[in-house]
Formats: C-alpha cells, structure tokens, sequence
C-alpha cells in the first residue's frame, strides 16, 4: 500500500508540472500598469538578478525581441534623424521563416532609461561564453519574474514570462504600423504570421492600465527595405473579401498587390488572387430550394399535428380529473334546499 501510495504522489506531481509548463499558464497581455508594479516590487528585491530582469523587461518590451536574439543584437550609429539603431540576426531564419537574415529597430525618440537598459542586457547575453550558459541565466530570470508575478497576483491563472515583452511590443505596433511593417519589425516572413498567435492591437488599447504615452514613444520604426521583402499574403485575401463583400465580381475586381518576395535575381512574379468562381447549376439550385420548401412544410404540418394532439391530451386528462372529483355532500343538500325553496 506504501508503494501504490508513493507512486500516486509521483504522477500527481508530475501531472502538475507538466500542467504548468504549458502555454494556458502563460500570459500574453502585458498591461504598463502591471509592469510597474513589477518594477517597484523588483526595487525592493533582495535578489541579485533584479536589476538584470527589471533591465530585461524594459528593453525587450521595446524592441519585442525574442530572449534568443540578444546575444546576436549589436548597437550601431544610427541614421539621419534618429537616435538609436539596433541590428538584430532574426533567431528563426530557415525554412523561409523570416524576411532576411536580420531586421533593423530604428527610434526617432528613447527614453535614457530605456536606452541603458538595452545596452546592459546586450552587456549581459554577450558576457557568457555559449548558448547553455545564457539559457541557464534566462531560467533564472524566468523564476524570479514568476516568483514576483505569484506573490503581486496570487489568484491569477497564468502569468507573466519574457516572452510576453514580445507580445506586448507586437501589440502595441499594430496600432500604429500595417501588417507588412509588423512583420518587419519583428522578424516575420509574411504578414499573416503576426497576426496569429499574438495579441490584437485591442489588446493593448483596452488592457488595464491602457496603452500610455511612454509605450507609443518607444515604438521602433521599420526599415522600408525589409518591408518590402515581407510576403503580402494577408493583403491579398483582405482585398479579395472587400471586393466580394461590396458585390464586385473578381474579373470586375481592381488588380490587387502583388505576392512576391523581393529579389535581385530575379523578377517579382504576380499572382491572380482572384480566380474564377466555380459556375453553379441553376436547375440542381432550383431543385434544391423545392425540396427545401417540402420539407419545411411536411415538418410544420407534423408539428401542428403534434402539439393538437397534445391539446387534445390535456383536455382528456383534465375532464377525467374532474370526473374523479369527489362531491360535497352538504353542498349538494344546500343546493336541492334551494332549488325546492
């Protein structure tokens, strides 16, 4: 009975922690209100790695990158008119999976405190010497923001993780930016991919705490270059449903944009996005519609037939119940008193 009981205790724990490395645990809003206060609690931290993960937290909600990607992040002059410029290698680049080997992060306007924050976390992925060592470092961060997240939000179902920068900065960028520049900014093939798997730009706007003034400032802006390498495969499909929904006909339609990846080699080919519907049968139509029509009549009829047998049901069970009555007698005395009077 021991060992039954040791082993029921073992499947128990690992069915829970199982439950909780999954995705359902994990938060994807990241609300400015709820950052501060990770900030504050951080500050009074006697951990020796707050100060790293409040650092973490402000330049990855920044730039949305992945946590990979800081150690391949370098720091370069900016161009004309802007203050800061960050080149990044894009961590997913086979398989066709981004736009181009890296992605341009350019801001016009960053706060100082921001700023520091990107130079030390660089600081800090680039001071180990392999890939395990800086996993390592990012489980420890990980643990910690969990713990702070447990102890400010207890009742809480899922919480926060590094990751959730990335979702919080890709949602604050669909406010402003188009499909094409999203997928840009953050290292995305196509302009569908952003827009599955991350949250709405709604997200941002109505999440508690909103979307304040600090978070559209430290939005980067996209390099028109690698914008124009992003596969236009949302802006197609979207054209084709408005034409469709306003009642124009495909071969009406008005050309759509291309779907190409830009290339020096070779010309951009063009798609039609509006191919010919298939033609349909007016006379299986027209029989499809009669037999519809019969069989919503035959179904009323049985219906009708239904609910006046059941009328005819109540009114049997009510008469029986009222012959089953029994009789007052001196009730009825009253009454032969009456009518003999």
């Amino acid at each position: 009975m021991a060992a039954i009981a040791t082993l029921k205790q073992e499947t128990e724990e690992s069915d829970k922690s199982s439950l909780e490395r999954t995705s359902a645990t994990k938060a994807k809003k990241f609300p400015a209100a709820d950052r501060l206060r990770i900030y504050a609690e951080l500050t009074f931290s006697r951990s020796d790695r707050a100060r790293a993960l409040t650092d973490f937290l402000r330049a990855a909600c920044a730039t949305g990158l992945r946590p990979i990607e800081w150690r391949n992040a370098t720091l370069v002059t900016p161009d004309d008119g802007f203050c800061v410029q960050l080149v990044v290698v894009n961590a997913k680049p086979g398989h066709g999976r981004t736009h181009g080997p890296i992605r341009t992060l350019r801001w016009r306007n960053l706060p100082i405190v921001t700023q520091r924050a990107i130079v030390r976390t660089i600081e800090i992925a680039r001071s180990f010497a392999s890939d395990d060592e800086y996993e390592a470092y990012r489980k420890h961060i990980q643990a910690l923001l969990r713990q702070v997240s447990l102890r400010l939000w207890p009742e809480r179902k899922s919480h926060f993780t590094l990751y959730s920068c990335r979702h919080a900065a890709i949602a604050a960028a669909k406010i402003i930016y188009s499909r094409a520049e999203v997928a840009a900014l953050f290292g995305h093939a196509t302009d569908d991919s952003c827009m599955s798997g991350y949250p709405r730009k709604q997200t941002a706007k109505k999440s508690k705490g909103g979307l304040d003034a600090a978070t559209l400032i430290e939005i980067p802006v996209p390099d028109p270059d690698e914008v124009a390498r992003v596969r236009r495969r949302a802006d197609v499909r979207l054209a084709r449903l408005e034409t469709l929904a306003d009642g124009v006909t495909p071969s009406e339609a008005p050309p759509a944009p291309t779907t190409a990846i830009a290339s020096k080699s070779r010309k951009e080919p063009t798609l039609d996005p509006f191919p010919e519907p298939p033609r349909k049968n007016a006379a299986l139509e027209e029989a499809r519609k009669r037999e519809g029509s019969t069989l919503w009549r035959s179904h009323s009829e049985k219906r009708k037939a239904e609910f006046d047998e059941l009328d005819r049901s109540i009114d049997r069970t009510r008469d029986r119940a009222r012959d089953q009555e029994p009789q007052n007698p001196r009730a009825s005395r009253r009454k032969k008193k009456t009518f003999s009077s």
